[in-house]
């Protein structure tokens, strides 16, 4: 390296930031290998990339140079103190450099070895297949019509008795619960009586019409902000009237994949409430077979909210029949004899499914990815009005295990063997095959006596202050330090790690 380097003098921030905001708007796509589950304040790999190359360059024109080329770090050891979901790990790896990354939180590390780990793509689709067959047929089960037609989503409101009349009161902030993304466009629009729950079609903007059972409704629903107004017109605190408890939940609506492909919104019926009631029995029969989430929120910045809404365990986030899905698909993967990498591999897949199948998400509506997932806004946050998805779901679902199996893990594979980067060209920002090498590694969690070898990797789970790396292993640091207190990682992360325990040795 340089004793001046591009990176110190002369980095080049307006190329890279043109490329970088390209890239910030589909993560996913560009780098696959680091998002195969839920990480907060991802870092951009063509940031990442141009660090590297400048810190081996000596000015502007030769970092813009490495950085479109072929460029090989070949002998120097990279170390990411603090590494996240893994951007340095994989551009380092692409560029040919040793790699040693540490991360004292042990759903980051998950998430890196993912972005490297060598995987042999037979075992891993024989392993999914081998857990489909566990438990599809019974998760497919509980998920269904009277006439057996799949329900790819439950509407659920929270209920909260008044605290001056004890009446029950649905916390709907509007009884519009399903609109197009752009209603102007499209303003049809679902609308569920308060009353009756009865389901409706109508205009997302009407202000008022009659349910089939004579019932006034209004767009506005009971809750405005953090205050409720009963039906005997009491008005109250949300806080006030939970009362610590958690928050009651009611099934109103659900929508439909007929079998002519077609989708239809229906009101809860008997037969609705019955097999909901059945996988309570049910989990209750299984509970000490399956894998079920354990331990309770640490009082902290992002569990407050949360635990003020009365969710002081990590599977209150859950209805039964969630618990009862998810169980089984843990335990399917929990007791596989496949290759070690590769029921990692899936039991990560779990953990990012979870992200959309918990009591915290929401309806996004028609026209865009159905479910607003639980870390939508960085916090706990309690949802009103949730959504239950099919946990394994089906080509029409969003966020289910089945559909992440192919958008996460399969596409992380492919750029794992061929790994892509973004120029900037006279067209526009460009993605570019043929510069990076291969990423997928074998990972080392203790340093090898010998030292890193080609084709290893050295990922620790641990306080990175303490290390057992030798003295002059390292050639160069590159990391993006913790975000002070602005995303307490940890306390999040814990949602994951409440399953995970169980899965993940």
């Amino acid at each position: 390296m340089p004793p001046v380097t591009a990176l110190e003098r002369d980095f080049p921030a307006a190329v890279l930031s043109r490329i970088g905001e390209h890239e910030s708007w589909r993560k996913e796509i560009h780098r696959p290998a680091t998002s195969t589950h839920k990480w907060w304040a991802k870092r951009l790999g063509s940031i990442f990339r141009g660090i590297l190359t400048a810190a081996v360059t000596e000015d502007e024109a030769a970092a813009l140079q490495a950085y479109r080329s072929a460029t090989r770090l070949r002998g120097l050891t990279v170390f990411d103190p603090f590494a996240g979901s893994g951007t340095t790990v994989v551009e380092a790896a692409k560029l040919g450099a040793r790699v040693v990354s540490w991360d004292i939180n042990p759903v980051a590390t998950l998430v890196q070895r993912q972005a490297v780990q060598r995987w042999d793509i037979s075992e891993l689709e024989r392993a999914y297949k081998l857990v489909e067959e566990r438990c599809r047929a019974e998760i497919d089960r509980v998920h269904r019509t009277e006439s057996g037609e799949t329900v790819l989503y439950y509407f659920w409101v929270a209920v909260a008795a008044c605290p001056v009349c004890h009446a029950d009161t649905r916390l709907f902030s509007t009884h519009v619960f399903s609109q197009n993304a752009y209603p102007k466009r499209v303003p049809a629009a679902r609308i569920v009586c308060p009353v009756c729950l009865d389901v409706m079609l109508g205009r997302y903007d009407f202000d008022e019409l009659t349910c089939r059972n004579g019932h006034r409704v209004t767009r506005s629903g009971a809750v405005t902000r953090s205050t409720m107004t009963c039906p005997d017109r009491h008005t109250s605190k949300v806080l006030d009237a939970l009362a610590g408890e958690a928050p009651r939940s009611e099934m109103y609506a659900k929508l439909v994949l007929g079998f002519n492909g077609k989708k239809r919104y229906e009101p809860i019926t008997e037969f609705d409430r019955s097999l909901y009631a059945e996988c309570s029995g049910l989990l209750q029969q299984q509970e000490s077979e399956l894998v079920l989430p354990l331990g309770e929120l640490d009082h902290g910045e992002n569990t407050r909210q949360a635990i003020r809404w009365g969710f002081t365990k990590w599977r209150q986030f859950f209805n039964d029949r969630q618990l009862y899905s998810l169980g089984l698909l843990a335990s399917a993967i929990r007791d596989l004899s496949v290759g070690a990498a590769e029921r990692e591999a899936l039991a990560a897949l779990f953990s990012g499914t979870l992200e959309f199948n918990n009591m915290f998400c929401s309806f996004k509506g028609e026209g865009t990815g159905a479910v607003r997932h639980m870390f939508s806004h960085h916090v706990l946050k309690p949802e009103r009005t949730p959504l239950e998805a099919h946990p394994w779901g089906t080509p029409a679902s969003s966020g289910s295990f089945s559909t992440l199996f192919q958008s996460r893990l399969l596409r992380a594979q492919v750029y794992k063997l061929a790994p892509t980067d973004q120029l900037l060209k006279a067209e526009g920002v460009v993605r570019t095959a043929g510069l990076s090498l291969p990423t997928e590694a074998t990972v080392a969690d203790v340093w090898p006596a010998a030292g890193l070898t080609p084709g290893t990797m050295y990922l620790r789970t641990g306080d990175s202050s303490r290390t057992d790396l030798p003295d002059e292993s390292i050639d160069l640091i590159v990391t993006d330090p913790p975000y002070m207190d602005n995303v307490h990682y940890s306390e999040l992360a814990d949602f994951f790690h409440a399953w995970l325990r169980e899965l993940v040795p």
